[in-house]
Parts: structure tokens; C-alpha cells; sequence
């Protein structure tokens, strides 16, 4: 089947099927489920998609079996790496541009506010994602691994908070009153003091587990 995706072309079967310049009988069945394919992932309901392809309801039914049986994805632990880097290295990328906002001097500073907040929500829900799939520990646990930095730049709560200080400065002396601004940065300090909080309470267990 996978040879003929690349020399079958779906959308125009459907369109000359459709204007009855071709017969729905004369398709192999390969070439049918390659339709039936196309139709269902566009909305096209099973009874619709059997009275185009002429065929009985419960023939789409094995159809959509045969095809779901065909693309599944191999749990296999190369397979889960290799998707893990990508989930992580996406993550990289999106934070490295927010970072380049944050640190633009054209950017506006709500610009700026609003590129640190979805900076730390990237960096929050990666983590919380790697912790689901069991890539990082859910409580605080002795590793006794040299552990990668997932990000070699990326700053710390106090840092963040240095930055933040630093932009809520330049509002109050530029004079501009906006209630969101103000809302967003009591937001993101009530983030980071808990990240900064967590991060001492875990270092205060370390050391207790150590003595």
C-alpha cells in the first residue's frame, strides 16, 4: 500500500468518482482504503462514504479496521526516544524565540512580560510531560547520574524574578497604567516564588537524606 500512495493520488479518484468519470468498482482494494482514508480524516460519514465507493457500510467498517491496524505506531523504546527528542528539542526552539523577545530591545514591554510568562509555561509543561512518561521523577528522588540541563541557557527562578523586577521598573517609570500588566506580573512572581520554593524544599530533603 505504501508503494502505491506514492503513485496513487486520492483526491483526484474522489473527484472523478464524484463527477462519474470513473467507476468505484474498478479500484483495487488498496486503492479503495486509500480513498476511504481521505474521506473519513475530511468529515465524510461511513453511510456517505459507502454510497461513493458503492460498497456495504460494514465494507468501510473492515476498511477503517485494516487501516487503523496499518498505522499504528510501534511502542518499540527507539520509537519513544526518538519522539521524546522532538517533544523536547520543539520545546528548545519555542523557548529560544520567546527568550529573543524577552531580550529584544523593539519589543513592547507587555511584549516582553508576555514572552517570560509563556517561556516558563513551556519550560513547566515540558517537565510536567517528561514526569507523565516517566523521564523525570515525580517527587524529589536521589540521582546518582550526571543529569543534562535540558536547557543550557535557560535561566532560574531568581533570575526571572531579576528580570521581572527589572521590567515592572521600566513600567512604573514610564508611567503606563494597565491592570493586565499588573495582573500578569503578580501572576508570574506567584510562579516563580513556587518554583523557587520547590527547588529549596528539595535541596532541604537532600541534604537531610544525606546526614
Amino acid at each position: 500500500m505504501e508503494n502505491d500512495k506514492n503513485a496513487f493520488s486520492p483526491l483526484s479518484i474522489i473527484s472523478d468518482i464524484q463527477n462519474k468519470k470513473l467507476s468505484s468498482e474498478s479500484l483495487s482494494k488498496d486503492e479503495r482504503q486509500l480513498c476511504v482514508e481521505v474521506l473519513f480524516t475530511r468529515g465524510v460519514t461511513k453511510d456517505e462514504i459507502a454510497e461513493l465507493m458503492n460498497v456495504r457500510v460494514r465494507t468501510i467498517y473492515r476498511d477503517l479496521a485494516e487501516i487503523r491496524k496499518a498505522n499504528a505506531l510501534d511502542r518499540s523504546p527507539e520509537f519513544v526516544s526518538e519522539h521524546i527528542g522532538q517533544l523536547v528539542k520543539r520545546a528548545e526552539l519555542a523557548y529560544s524565540s520567546l527568550l529573543k523577545i524577552a531580550n529584544s530591545k523593539a519589543a513592547k514591554t507587555s511584549e516582553k512580560i508576555d514572552a517570560i510568562h509563556k517561556g516558563w509555561l513551556i519550560c513547566k509543561e515540558l517537565s510536567q510531560t517528561l514526569q507523565s512518561l516517566c523521564y523525570l521523577p515525580c517527587a524529589a528522588t536521589e540521582i546518582n547520574a550526571q543529569v543534562n540541563h535540558l536547557f543550557a541557557k535557560a535561566p532560574d527562578a531568581a533570575e526571572l524574578m531579576g528580570e521581572l523586577n527589572s521590567l515592572e521598573i521600566s513600567i512604573s517609570e514610564s508611567g503606563v497604567v494597565d491592570s493586565a500588566l499588573t495582573e500578569m506580573i503578580c501572576l508570574i512572581k506567584q510562579q516563580l516564588t513556587l518554583s523557587a520554593a520547590s527547588a529549596q524544599i528539595s535541596e532541604i530533603k537532600t541534604k537531610f537524606e544525606e546526614n
